[in-house]
């Protein structure tokens, strides 16, 4: 399987990341709303799974199971 992203697909995910973070994230700081917790899930996956070798690992530990895994 290829993980890798194409050039259009980065812009495309900076783009939605940086609309994401200025223009959503401020109206769900300002009161508590439900839906807060999914917006720091989502905005957390970028940072917490790393490179696209970590991300390899994940899918397939999810996959197929622990044996999957390096470690």
């Amino acid at each position: 399987m290829d993980f890798s992203f194409t050039p259009e697909q980065k812009i495309y995910r900076e783009t939605v990341r940086r609309f994401a973070e200025d223009k959503v994230a401020p109206l769900y700081q300002q009161r508590e709303l439900p839906h807060q917790q999914r917006l720091r899930d989502v905005l957390g996956l970028q940072i917490g799974d790393g490179t696209q070798q970590i991300q390899k690992m994940i899918i397939a530990r999810e996959k197929i199971g622990r044996i999957a895994v390096p470690y």
